[in-house]
This record gives structure tokens, C-alpha cells and sequence, in this order.
């Protein structure tokens, strides 16, 4: 039986760590998006079950029951698709990380999908699945179809960027003059400014007949989250960085809606911490508990395999190990950012 020395010790912790490293890595990775795809089949089931009740309400004798309530944290808002990536996810309400590992989540206090204003969607660009991971693949004119109690509503991509998102405009950033109704869009400006022609350009591409709004690379959090003076749109926020602890920059896409919008229902109000970007700080707690439970496993483990038979200390080890690392892996999740 070899001695422990430092060197020996040092290096059993070196791969100790390498190897709780890379199963917190496949729980998130790897486990994460069969969750997700559970939570959504769960959440689907739901909330068609809410669209059937609302549209029977709305045909039938009772009439249409009013929404007096901001939705909770973490219920159905909306079933958003978008056929050109192939793309279906039900949206929750709440952007922290115990609601975007059960899909996008619909910024609280900005417009409800398919209401009039700027309603804010956040979803995770890696973890549990990345639904917004392929929002690179969108063009100028796609459509992104919601539906919801009310109804369904088209949206058309106008705009998308990735940059920086700060509070507030660099103090040498001078507001930018509203653009003329006939300004055409520059391919080498930094923004693309609004394009109002009552009728689209013989020598335009297919999708540029949509309006653009102006969207800089250098983002505030008023002109992603805020409300919309000029139009009614869809925002999709994610994280622009492979980084899972990145909170810079951010990847933006812009839909305008086409169709008529809804009557506005109650919404939330929103927090400074309410756009995507902040983990659970009360999550630290379990995980310091978990991973000190996950090091008196693996003390108990080595102790197991120097005293008895390794088919016996694996069989009493191992399940406390991987109940530990999936505890470790999911109070990890909940401390990064909601948007990875």
C-alpha cells in the first residue's frame, strides 16, 4: 500500500477536482437538456389545456373570464416558435435560474407576448439545452409565431446584434437624431434606422421590406428591456459569450410585430436584477453543503477501497458520490447567470 506523501496527495486532489469538474459539467450538459425537455412537455401539456379553456371561454355562454393577476414566477406565458431554426419552447414567467432551466422566461414589467410595448425574453445560450443558442441562425424577415390565451401574433425579425450591455449611455454618446420616414438603411452604419416606405424597393432582398428599429452595438438596458415608443415588438436576449460566467456581452434579436395586438394584461414590475444576467446568490448555501458532503464522500471512499474489497467500496461509495455531484452541479447552475 503506497504512503500518502504531499506530492501524491497534491496529485489525488488535482484529479479529484478534474473529475468533480467534469461530472458537474455532464449534469448541466448533459442531463440538463433531457430536463429541460421533460419541463417543456410538462409545461406544453399545461398551458394547451389553458389555451383550450380560454378560447372555450371566449366562444362559449360564460363569456371571457378577465386576467385580474400578473402571472407568477415560473407559469406558462406563451408558446413561442420559430420554423425557419426548427424552433418550439414554452416561456415562463421570471428570469432567474430556477426558471430558465425550464425554458425562456419572459422579463417581468415588460409587455406580455402578443400585448402592445416591447415584451423581453430571456433564454439560456449553453446550459440545460441553450434554446437560444441557434438565435445567430435568424435572418431579417423570419417569422417567430406566439401564441397565448388571447390568441396568436407574427412577428418578423427586423434587427440583431450582439454588444455590451450597460445601465446607462457613455456619457460622450449623444442621443441620436430621430431618423426621416424616407431614410434608407446603411449597410456600414453601425445602427439601421427605420425604413417606412409604404411599399418595398424593386432592388431590395427578400425580409427588407420589414422595418428595422435602431439598435447600437453598444446597448443600454433601457433600449433592450425597456418600453418601445414607435412599435410593438418581441426581444430575445441570451449571452453573446461562450463563457458560462460571462455577463457581457449579450446577443439581441428584434422582432416587430404584424399583427394587431392584444389588450395589455396585469405584469409584474421589474427589478434592476431582472434581465437574465444574475445567479441565485441564496444557492450558495447548498452548495457549500454539497460539496462538503461530496468531500466526506470521497474521504469515506478512499478509506472503503484501502479497508475492503473495491467491488464492495465502489457499491457503498458511488451512489453518494453521484448524488452528491448532481447537488453540486445544480446549486453551481443556479449561482451563474440565468442566460447561459
Amino acid at each position: 500500500m503506497l504512503p500518502f506523501t504531499p506530492r501524491r496527495i497534491a496529485g489525488v486532489a488535482a484529479v479529484w477536482l478534474l473529475v468533480t469538474l467534469f461530472g458537474a459539467g455532464l449534469v448541466v450538459y448533459g442531463l440538463g437538456p433531457l430536463l429541460e425537455q421533460r419541463d417543456q412537455r410538462h409545461l406544453l401539456a399545461d398551458y394547451r389545456v389553458e389555451i383550450r379553456q380560454a378560447a372555450n371561454e371566449a366562444f362559449g355562454l360564460p363569456g371571457v373570464e378577465e386576467i385580474t393577476d400578473a402571472p407568477e414566477p415560473g407559469d406558462a406565458v406563451a408558446i413561442v416558435e420559430i420554423p425557419s431554426i426548427d424552433f418550439r419552447q414554452v416561456v415562463v414567467e421570471g428570469v432567474g435560474p430556477q426558471q430558465t432551466r425550464h425554458g425562456p422566461g419572459h422579463v417581468p414589467g415588460t409587455a406580455g407576448p402578443g400585448q402592445p410595448g416591447n415584451s423581453a425574453i430571456v433564454g439560456r445560450q449553453g446550459a440545460f439545452g441553450g434554446p437560444f443558442s441557434e438565435l445567430d441562425d435568424l435572418e431579417r424577415g423570419d417569422e417567430i409565431v406566439v401564441t397565448t390565451v388571447q390568441g396568436q401574433s407574427l412577428y418578423l425579425v427586423s434587427d440583431e446584434r450582439k454588444g455590451t450591455l450597460s445601465s446607462a449611455p457613455a456619457e460622450d454618446d449623444a442621443p441620436a437624431e430621430a431618423p426621416a420616414d424616407d431614410e434608407a438603411v446603411d449597410p456600414a452604419a453601425d445602427t439601421i434606422t427605420t425604413v417606412a416606405d409604404d411599399e418595398p424597393s424593386a432592388d431590395r432582398d427578400e425580409g427588407d421590406d420589414v422595418p428595422s428599429v435602431e439598435l447600437a452595438d453598444r446597448l443600454t438596458i433601457d433600449e433592450v428591456y425597456g418600453p418601445s415608443r414607435n412599435d410593438d415588438r418581441l426581444t430575445l436576449i441570451t449571452s453573446g459569450s461562450s463563457s458560462p460566467l460571462s455577463t457581457n456581452p449579450a446577443k439581441v434579436v428584434v422582432a416587430q410585430m404584424e399583427t394587431q395586438p392584444f389588450e395589455p394584461t396585469p405584469q409584474g414590475g421589474r427589478s434592476a436584477t431582472h434581465d437574465g444576467r444574475d445567479g441565485d446568490s441564496s444557492a450558495l448555501a447548498t452548495f457549500v453543503l454539497a460539496f462538503f458532503g461530496y468531500a466526506a464522500a470521497g474521504a469515506a471512499a478512499v478509506l472503503l477501497y484501502r479497508r475492503t474489497r473495491p467491488r464492495s467500496a465502489y457499491l457503498m461509495s458511488a451512489p453518494l458520490l453521484v448524488v452528491a455531484t448532481v447537488l453540486i452541479a445544480e446549486a453551481a447552475a443556479r449561482l451563474l447567470p440565468a442566460w447561459f
